[in-house]
């Protein structure tokens, strides 16, 4: 019984997700502190749009970068694509933050959302020029750049 309960201790683990493998690769594709990267933790709170923007909160909602830092524009993503005022906060993201630059990087946690944030975003973005490229998956963790010049970033 002891050393079930030693072995289940010392496996402790975190669901699959590797956000510090998943930030080290965004980290090397990030040219300078302005780059924006979105970032979906998948929190269900992030639900509420307005704790995207509150200073306290929006900790809450990025607690993975306070493991694991960014040096960089940090946008955080709602938790689910639903609902007019979320695609207006999205669009207002596009509008914004990645329109105008050469390359964006997008962190998501698959669980949730299987994915939708990063379809939404490369059919959203690829009409302005976008190419989207997985720079890999990180348990339930995905990195995926999006450029205007493809392969500007070669971490993989």
């Amino acid at each position: 019984m002891l050393a079930v309960s030693l072995a289940s201790f010392l496996a402790i683990g975190h669901g699959g997700e590797d956000w510090r493998e998943a930030v080290a690769t965004a980290r090397r594709c990030i040219a300078t502190g302005s780059m924006p990267v979105l970032v979906r933790t998948g929190v269900v709170e992030a639900q509420n749009l307005a704790w995207l923007s509150d200073e306290k909160r929006r900790e809450y909602i990025l607690a993975p970068l306070s493991y694991y830092p960014l040096d960089c524009r940090v946008i955080p993503l709602p938790w689910r694509l639903e609902g007019a005022s979320t695609f207006d906060y999205m669009e207002r993201v596009v509008s914004t933050e990645v329109g105008a630059a050469e390359r964006f990087l997008v962190i998501a946690r698959r669980y949730g959302d299987d994915g939708n944030f990063v379809a939404w975003i490369r059919g959203r973005v690829g009409r302005l020029g976008f190419v989207a490229r997985e720079l890999g998956g990180f348990g339930g963790v995905e990195v995926v750049i999006f450029e205007k010049t493809p392969g500007s970033c070669g971490a993989v």
